[in-house]
């Protein structure tokens, strides 16, 4: 089995959650543009490193949308 490539489980994961209603972020038309230009560290929730949790910042204070 390939360690990376996809998320599956018992791949490896790497990744970053970003809170895209900050207002940095939202309204945008592009969100790959607001990412690459706008978005900066206090933007950032969560990281992953390896599957395991290496920053977080309380994810209650996110609004929860449906």
């Amino acid at each position: 089995m390939r360690e990376r490539g996809s998320i599956e489980v018992g791949k490896r994961a790497d990744l970053v959650l970003i809170d895209a209603t900050t207002g940095n972020l939202a309204p945008v038309s592009d969100a790959v543009a607001a990412l690459v230009n706008k978005a900066t560290a206090a933007d950032i929730r969560a990281v992953f490193n390896n599957g395991a949790l290496a920053h977080r910042d309380p994810l209650d204070v996110i609004p929860h949308r449906v």
